[in-house]
This record gives C-alpha cells, structure tokens and sequence, in this order.
C-alpha cells in the first residue's frame, strides 16, 4: 500500500496507526522533479514514478459519486 493513502484517517478510532514519515528534502518548486513529485521522497517509488506523473483517478472504481482522488502509480 503506498505511504499517502496509509494518511487516508480510518473509521476506528481504536486501531493504533502508525506515522507517516517521508524522508529527503521537499522539492524545489522551480526545479520540480520529473514523474511523480513525491517520488525523491516516497520509500515504495518504482521507476515509473521517476519518469512520468501519475494521473489523477478515483479512488474507488467502484464509487463513482465520491470525488476522492489519488495520483500514485502504485494506488
């Protein structure tokens, strides 16, 4: 499961959940990288994610009346 969608709050207040953490520098917003702009710092990156941006898509397929989207290749 990607990192950001582990940041996704979930409806059990009970479950103990672990911190997001992203390591590395935040981007340059005059020098963004190429692809996905958290893949210098996402720790689940595949080269994919370095080489072009991931579109945004629902984040249920099945959900069409939600309007959560997600731009991850791994989503």
């Amino acid at each position: 499961k990607p990192r950001l969608a582990e940041a996704i709050p979930q409806p059990d207040p009970g479950r103990e959940k672990k911190h997001l953490s992203l390591t590395s520098d935040i981007p340059s917003h005059n020098d963004p990288p190429k692809g996905c702009p958290l893949q210098p710092r996402c720790p689940v990156a595949k080269t994919e994610c370095a080489e072009s941006k991931p579109p945004l898509k629902p984040v249920d397929a099945e959900d069409t009346s939600s309007k959560h989207q997600v731009a991850c290749w791994l989503y």
